[in-house]
């Protein structure tokens, strides 16, 4: 009885706020800023001052979420945050909870990011390449590396051996919202997961590049100009955006350079473990699903590879 009388005295808020600071010692700064900016912004507004949360509440707020326009992936993580919270008042009889089964609405479209094409693709990395400048060769390490945009921007040129042709992840700069000073700052943090502790190899194209800016840096940063700090992520995806309309490409969100990297690998018959493997995915089938984008000329190639193995007649094909 004493058990339901605390349950039914807490409200979502105060165990939000309870569950956030017992996680606190074992999370990535980056992890525990999201995990209250998501608590204030999303889930208290709506559930803050209630005492119990209901499947059919859950069911409406999910469907709210999406009506509003957020990503699946953002609601599915905000709906995951909401159920780790009642799960950890519920074992500690705070909360009551039980498993809910929430049902998605039917995708009618499949999702897509967009890629580079062939020709943009070529046309952006020969313009980089002849003009080997410190935000220049932030764009190039990610077309030839797959590497995240804060994962270049942190990157320093220890992690950088021109001799074994090499670029070992280590860390991240990341820019972070504290919901509770209500400011943003700037962190070099450790990579986003153990995955991405990785070594990737310096291709023929990245070499030159890479060397001409190291003769010119007096930073121990390789994206920057003349200055011992770091370039912002910010900084690298404004200059992206003008470098683009500069080109004459269209505009692209600077994410989608992994996508191209991973198809363009993809597409010239690469291992898709090894490509996983480059990216820092924890499983193949992420790397399949997410950031490999075959276009009509590559099915046309595969399927014309498949006819071949079959040894069909040509002269049949038209029948």
């Amino acid at each position: 009885m004493r058990q339901k009388a605390q349950q039914n005295s807490t409200t979502f808020a105060s165990l939000a706020s309870a569950w956030a600071a017992d996680r606190r010692p074992y999370v990535k700064d980056s992890t525990y800023l999201n995990y209250t900016l998501t608590i204030r912004t999303r889930l208290n507004p709506r559930f803050g001052s209630q005492r119990t949360v209901t499947e059919g509440e859950v069911q409406q707020y999910l469907l709210s979420l999406l009506g509003a326009g957020l990503s699946r992936k953002t609601v599915r993580d905000t709906i995951a945050l909401l159920k780790q919270i009642l799960r950890w008042g519920a074992k500690r009889g705070l909360a009551a909870y039980t498993e809910w089964e929430l049902q998605w609405p039917t995708l009618r479209e499949p999702r897509r990011v967009p890629t580079l094409t062939p020709a943009d693709h070529r046309r952006l990395i020969a313009y980089l390449t002849e003009h080997p400048l410190h935000y220049n060769i932030g764009i190039l390490l990610a077309l030839c590396t797959g590497m995240r945009i804060g994962e270049v921007c942190g990157l320093r040129w220890d992690d950088v051996d021109l001799t074994a042709r090499t670029i070992s992840v280590s860390r991240t700069m990341s820019r972070l919202y504290d919901c509770e000073s209500r400011s943003e700052t700037i962190r070099e943090t450790t990579p986003k997961t153990r995955n991405s502790y990785r070594d990737i190899p310096i291709t023929p194209t990245l070499m030159p590049a890479l060397r001409a800016v190291r003769r010119a840096s007096r930073s121990p940063y390789v994206v920057t100009g003349q200055t011992t700090s770091s370039t912002e992520p910010h900084q690298l995806r404004e200059y992206f955006n003008r470098l683009l309309r500069r080109l004459g490409i269209p505009r692209i969100v600077f994410h989608t350079r992994r996508h191209t990297f991973a198809t363009r690998c993809i597409e010239a018959g690469c291992d898709p473990k090894t490509v996983s493997s480059i990216l820092s995915h924890s499983n193949v089938a992420l790397t399949l699903n997410l950031y490999v984008h075959p276009d009509m000329e590559a099915k046309r190639r595969a399927a014309l590879h498949m006819e071949r193995a079959m040894h069909l007649n040509p002269k049949t094909q038209d029948a």
